[in-house]
């Protein structure tokens, strides 16, 4: 009996382990967790984002593109049927012949080369994609953080100073200056109203952004993990100067424009000279008489009226600009570089002297202003005065750590440098 009952017992615990499990794998299959970490959040808008997935599309439609141009012509096969007379004899006649355009030697080569650069242009552009969607989403994500923490600190400066309004409504004898000062907190609560309601807005816009990259339903908001800068991320000028001018994205897509205009211009050179078709025919007539021909022949267009000198001429002229357009790159490059590396500093100079470390120690003075203030200790004036220091310097803190990750980004981007952008807190 204890045996019988040890068995049921043993098979019910694994049954119900089984189902915890598949009810776990199913709920992680069916819905979005609630908290992420930045680098889960970029691996899923690098798989979800829509524009992603066109992107990889056009590679494969080039290189679908040098397949086709690198296939020989088709032959043309012809069949004729006809009578013949022949000195007061008539029968019946067919023709068949077949024929083969051949390519004059290098245009098929030059064809495949053009695509391959086409090709290697899309790649290029699902890069660039794939590298601004990671920084986007990298900006995102603090921007939400920074949006959350303006409404954690926006929330507690309300309720602070509704706090004091209930005391302030509590009082049975108001003199006029408790009369002015009420209406000033009342006024004050009411901004932070709206403030709170602005903030709330704020953080739907940047979530609605956000799932747009990474797919999840527009109601969604996930909590996501990031850490903010004691130090700004290290950046060498002189490196991702010389990265931005050669290796960018907008200077090296347009190299492969270049690169294309250049084997364009071999090719209209070599379209002066014609292809080349060969003919095959076999006929047979019968009068009083089989008769019976067949053969062969060459066809040679003669570049009588056109030599394609014009063409050619448009294809340097191309090149020419192409080469221009590569030189404006290469300095807008390095300019764009030199205006984000000006900001970088200011934002570098002044993320010390507004630390995330002094954030404790701001809150801590607040609430003893606070607690003074309660006790009669401190005036409302200068209390009023306290509020909107702590919450400048507040907003500034967290302000100059989002505009650190937008910089430090743009920065990372156009030197086309791939790293996840987190700080160490």
């Amino acid at each position: 009996m204890y045996r019988k009952v040890r068995i049921v017992f043993l098979s019910a615990a694994f049954f119900s382990i089984i189902l915890y499990f598949d009810g776990k794998a199913i709920a992680a299959e069916g819905l979005p967790k609630n908290q992420y970490t930045l680098e889960e959040l970029i691996r899923i808008a690098l798989e979800k984002y829509e524009h992603i997935k066109i992107e990889e599309s056009k590679i494969r439609e080039a290189r679908e593109s040098g397949k086709h141009l690198a296939e020989w012509y088709n032959p043309e096969f012809g069949i004729s049927f006809g009578k013949k007379n022949s000195d007061g004899a008539s029968g019946p006649e067919w023709n068949v012949t077949v024929s083969q355009r051949i390519s004059f030697p290098g245009k098929k080569s030059l064809m495949e080369e053009i695509a391959l650069i086409e090709e290697s242009h899309a790649r290029l552009s699902s890069a660039e994609l794939k590298l601004f969607v990671r920084y986007e989403v990298t900006r995102l994500a603090y921007e939400c953080a920074y949006h959350l923490q303006r409404k954690r600190h926006v929330t507690g400066r309300l309720k602070r100073f509704q706090l004091i309004h209930a005391y302030m409504a509590g009082r049975k004898v108001v003199p006029p200056e408790k009369k002015v000062e009420q209406a000033i907190v009342q006024m004050r609560i009411a901004r932070f109203q709206k403030e709170v309601y602005k903030v709330d807005a704020d953080i739907a816009s940047v979530y609605a952004r956000l799932n747009l990259f990474t797919g999840f339903s527009g109601d969604f908001r996930p909590k996501i993990q990031v850490r903010w800068f004691k130090t700004p991320p290290s950046a060498e000028r002189n490196v991702l100067m010389k990265k931005a001018k050669e290796l960018s994205f907008p200077v090296r897509l347009q190299k492969e424009v270049l690169a294309g205009a250049c084997k364009n211009k071999e090719l209209e050179e070599r379209i002066a000279y014609p292809d080349v078709g060969i003919l095959l025919y076999y006929d047979d007539a019968r009068t009083e008489m089989r008769e019976r021909s067949f053969g062969g022949g060459l066809s040679i267009p003669i570049p009588l009226f056109s030599r394609n000198r014009h063409a050619v001429a448009i294809a340097e002229e191309k090149i020419k600009i192409e080469k221009q357009k590569l030189i404006m790159s290469q300095k807008r490059a390095i300019e764009d570089m030199k205006a984000l590396f000006a900001r970088h500093e200011y934002i570098r100079s002044m993320i010390t002297k507004f630390s995330i470390n002094d954030i404790k120690t701001y809150e801590e003075k607040m609430r003893y202003t606070d607690l003074e203030f309660k006790k009669g200790r401190v005036p409302l004036t200068m209390y009023l005065e306290m509020d909107a220091s702590v919450h400048e310097i507040l907003e500034e803190i967290f302000r100059l750590q989002l505009d650190l990750v937008y910089i430090h980004t743009s920065i990372r981007f156009l030197a086309a440098e791939e790293v996840t952008l987190e700080g160490v807190l």
